[in-house]
């Protein structure tokens, strides 16, 4: 996932980096759909919900997956926040 945060961090242009990032989820949304368009989902052959399963859970897991540089900046601002408050609180 850092090639990510890399690409978003880069000097490129925001309309590119809007128009990139619409293909990108364009494909990803578009590519299961096709898969089950593909392989058919027949009477009796559960394809087609297996892999909208499996891809949504996918999509999930990734989606909502934590990066260590983030949590790491969360501590760091919640650690300044409670020195904050214990200040102006004793």
């Amino acid at each position: 996932m850092k090639f990510v945060l890399v690409f978003f961090r880069s000097r490129l242009r925001t309309g590119l980096k809007i128009v990139i990032t619409s293909l990108v989820l364009g494909a990803l949304c578009a590519f299961p759909l096709w898969l089950i368009d593909a392989l058919g989902t027949g009477t009796g052959t559960p394809t087609g919900t297996a892999l909208l399963a499996l891809f949504s859970v996918i999509f999930l897991v990734f989606g909502c997956s934590k990066t260590a540089e983030g949590e790491a900046k969360k501590w760091e601002a919640n650690k300044k926040k409670v020195a904050t408050l214990a200040a102006a609180y004793p």
